[in-house]
């Protein structure tokens, strides 16, 4: 499971999962504050990149594998 923290006040957070070749795997929006939850087990092995946009512009982006 990842964990990210941000510094984000307003709740609303776009998560995107995409896979090697770029293929988006996943897209949700997150309402929680400060922290959301990934779920990797059900996942086949390979390298992923996740996109996290905050309303208020914070961009994250981060390289896993499983």
């Amino acid at each position: 499971m990842l964990i990210r923290r941000l510094n984000d006040r307003s709740g609303r957070i776009d998560v995107k999962r995409y896979d090697v070749k770029g293929s988006k795997i996943v897209e949700y929006l997150a309402t929680t504050k400060n922290r959301i939850s990934i779920d990797k087990q059900s996942l086949s092995s390979g390298v992923y990149f996740l996109e996290i946009r905050t309303e208020d512009g914070q961009v994250m982006s981060k390289k896993y594998s499983k």
